[in-house]
């Protein structure tokens, strides 16, 4: 072989592979002796290896026939596993793979069909020999497919346990296969030819080791050893499958049930969840992000000030901004996308002890809810919450050295009730269902109303003031709800 195409060899598996330098020189040393495997008929003859991207191959060296279908020299070109399944199969299982149609650009008519050999070093598969052979009657799928039928009759005979598998297979949607104890396939279904038409066989599935026509899977699926259930996904020729194998036993007969089900759009969704999933919490920590910094800029501004009205003005605009960055916060540090109400009463609770620094002692008592609520829900509790509590710390406790709030919740079937409770000095309830009396409870009963289409309710004596709001239970909230 010539110094200069060695170098180039290894040049290109520097560049576009993992292979180290004695994996290359068993390259060199097979592309050396390609002839030897080119047989009685002439053919088209390639050695391809992995490159560094999982589902592409690299054309390392190459011996085409004197009439080849190839307009120019293939070595050094990238081949995709959606073209050329069969090198994909071979390289992925490190076994022999034969017949499967391959995608290529040759210009002889008919379809080209890959026989792919491994090269190997030790028990690692670091390429393979292609040999390429055209076919011009792309018939043998068709054939086989007709097949079925007279021989049908002549497998029941030695496999009792298929009589009923003819119409059943032609009920189920995925691929089916049956596999005997010898791992000999003798049964597939028309969804099953369609899957390795596309795949590339158009050689017999019926009467062929699984081994041999198992997809680009792992080859030891079926084993008198498999355990009764195996579910594994396996790729084929950009397609993913998800593979589920039965072992079963009748009358004495033991056998595999294999369903090939295919997932790829199902996967496809679901990794377009994940992406969005993604977004949407890299969207919420920048709100949170941002309104904390809203929330430091006012407490900038409040520690400036000289005016004790303008503090509180700002003070109570701040807690409003906790009340909506709360959720968010909780929200972060989960890994479902609900809130639970008990942390968001809690964390409010927090917040006002925090900030109001007050020679009061004012406890808090939060009953457990064990209820999750999606992030909008989560948001107007919260800001009921803050309103709620800012008029117990403001109204509530006025010449009082101490006090209690109580938070509660409770569950009406179809309505969720949230009850602020405190033990203070009470008010005019009258005047308070009239007109709200402060612009804390106008909100309450706007975000109720508004929002949670709910309902606010009051009630007060010399024991205190309890304020309710009464909202519709989300749809979501139902296995949850069964839990309390």
């Amino acid at each position: 072989m010539a110094k200069e195409f060695v170098e180039h060899i290894f040049n290109l598996c520097h560049q576009k592979t993992d292979l180290n330098l004695d994996d290359v020189h068993i390259i060199c040393n097979m592309a050396e002796h390609l002839e030897d495997f080119q047989g009685d008929m002439p053919c088209d003859l390639f050695i391809k290896v992995p490159t560094k991207i999982s589902s592409e191959y690299l054309v390392i060296a190459e011996l085409l026939k004197e009439e080849t279908g190839y307009p120019f020299s293939m070595v050094g070109y990238i081949i995709r596993e959606t073209d050329e399944p069969a090198v994909a199969r071979t390289l992925a299982v490190g076994e022999s793979t034969y017949g499967i149609e391959a995608n290529v650009i040759t210009k002889e008519p008919g379809a080209t069909y890959q026989y792919v050999e491994p090269i190997k070093n030790g028990s690692r598969t670091i390429g393979g020999i292609v040999r390429e052979e055209v076919d011009c009657h792309k018939h043998r799928g068709a054939q086989e497919e007709q097949a079925q039928v007279p021989t049908l009759l002549e497998r029941i005979e030695k496999y009792p346990y298929l009589a009923n598998v003819n119409w059943f297979g032609d009920c189920v949607t995925d691929a089916m296969l049956v596999v005997n104890s010898n791992q000999e396939v003798v049964y597939i279904n028309r969804q099953g030819l369609d899957l390795y038409n596309y795949y590339g066989y158009h050689g017999p599935i019926v009467g062929e080791k699984f081994g041999g026509v198992l997809l680009q899977g792992p080859i030891d699926v079926v084993t008198p050893n498999s355990p009764r259930y195996v579910e594994r996904e396996v790729h084929a020729r950009g397609r993913l499958l998800r593979m589920r194998q039965h072992r079963c036993s009748s009358e004495g007969h033991e056998f595999f049930v294999v369903i090939l089900q295919d997932v790829s759009e199902l996967k496809k969704s679901e990794n377009l969840l994940s992406v969005k999933s993604a977004a949407v919490r890299e969207i919420q920590h920048r709100v949170k992000n941002n309104l904390y910094t809203i929330y430091n800029l006012l407490d900038m501004q409040c520690r400036r000030s000289e005016s004790i009205e303008v503090k509180n003005m700002l003070q109570v605009t701040m807690n409003r901004i906790l009340g909506i960055a709360t959720p968010y916060d909780i929200l972060l540090r989960r890994e479902n996308n609900l809130v639970g109400l008990f942390d968001v009463a809690m964390q409010v609770s927090k917040n006002f002890q925090m900030m109001c620094q007050s020679e009061q002692n004012i406890r808090t008592h939060i009953e457990d809810m064990p209820l999750e609520v999606t992030l909008d829900v989560a948001t107007n509790l919260s800001l009921i919450l803050n309103e709620l509590f800012q008029n117990c710390y403001k109204h509530a406790f006025v010449g009082r050295k101490e006090g209690n709030i109580w938070v509660t919740f409770s569950d009406e079937i179809i309505n969720l009730r949230i009850t602020v409770r405190d033990d203070g000095l009470g008010c005019d309830e009258e005047k308070l269902r009239e007109n709200g009396s402060s612009l804390g409870l106008k909100v309450v009963k706007d975000i109720a109303k508004n929002q949670l289409d709910g309902r606010i309710g009051f009630s007060s004596d010399g024991n205190g003031t309890a304020v309710s709001v009464v909202f519709r239970a989300p749809t979501d909230l139902a296995i949850v709800k069964g839990a309390l």
